[in-house]
């Protein structure tokens, strides 16, 4: 109800941060076509106001970089939406469609959320997905002084590929 409420203003409720608690909302009762729905939903709305073929009905239309700029803020902060309730996703198709959904779009820094979710696909038996995601947060901290971090993920790829 109320992502339609800010259907031609999605990028009010992302720049305030509501939009997470609502798709957080979703996973903590099982929605999670839903999730995936409104996620895309946002990503085209704000495609839309971008390119100018939507206008916004609440507040003030916005420069077409405002509209990009929220985009790639939401997609950085897709992980609020697991909070701390990830692990205890059970295994499904459609959990498993969920997490591959959010990791194709998700584009910040953190690995703790992708660090998770390869935790929680080897505990499902899902043995190269998990390596994949280790690997990918290896990628991200190539760079970063994080020894601890690193040695910790080496151990869990040791494990699975032992």
């Amino acid at each position: 109800r109320k992502f339609h409420e800010y259907e031609f203003d999605i990028d009010s409720a992302v720049h305030g941060g509501e939009i997470y608690n609502w798709l957080h909302a979703l996973l903590k009762n099982k929605k999670y076509d839903r999730i995936i729905h409104f996620i895309q939903k946002t990503n085209e709305t704000l495609d839309n106001l971008a390119k100018g073929k939507i206008k916004a009905k609440i507040y003030g239309q916005q420069k077409s970089e405002w509209y990009s700029y929220k985009k790639e803020n939401f997609h950085k902060h897709l992980d609020k939406i697991f909070d701390n309730d990830l692990l205890q996703l059970e295994k499904s198709d459609d959990t498993i469609n969920l997490l591959e959904f959010y990791l194709s779009l998700y584009t910040g820094k953190d690995i703790k959320t992708i660090e998770q979710i390869a935790t929680l696909f080897s505990s499902w038996d899902l043995k190269e997905k998990s390596i994949r995601l280790y690997n990918l947060c290896l990628d991200k901290l190539v760079n970063e002084e994080k020894p601890k971090v690193k040695a910790r993920i080496n151990k869990k790829l040791a494990e699975l590929t032992a």
